[in-house]
């Protein structure tokens, strides 16, 4: 990814699109044969089930799902620790707080932390 990024483009976005096999789950549904595209996404994703940890990228969590989605318990707990030492006022947030939501507020200056 580095040397996608490094290669001089006459792009206005640069060179950030890289050609990988990866864009296949990004495709949008094709009419002509898409029961078969679905199929096989569903046959290639319980092969790969044996070698997944079941939990989404923090960065890929949707709307009403939380850190816990995305880190095991004793990360979470070491991010929550450290949240609360280096970030006390909330200034570093993202859409989903690490720190845990209690009664209705969520941390941070903007409610998220």
């Amino acid at each position: 990814m580095s040397a996608t990024f490094g290669e001089p483009t006459v792009r206005p976005q640069g060179g950030a699109h890289l050609w990988e096999a990866s864009w296949i789950t990004s495709l949008p549904d094709p009419a002509p044969g898409s029961a078969a595209v679905r199929e096989r996404l569903r046959q290639i994703a319980g092969t790969l089930v044996p070698h997944t940890s079941g939990r989404k990228p923090f960065t890929f969590l949707a709307a009403g799902e939380h850190a816990a989605s995305a880190f095991t318990p004793d990360t979470l707990a070491r991010l929550r620790a450290l949240k609360r030492a280096r970030d006390p006022r909330g200034t570093f947030r993202s859409n989903f707080p690490v720190l845990a939501v209690s009664g209705g507020g969520r941390g941070g200056r903007s409610g998220r932390s």
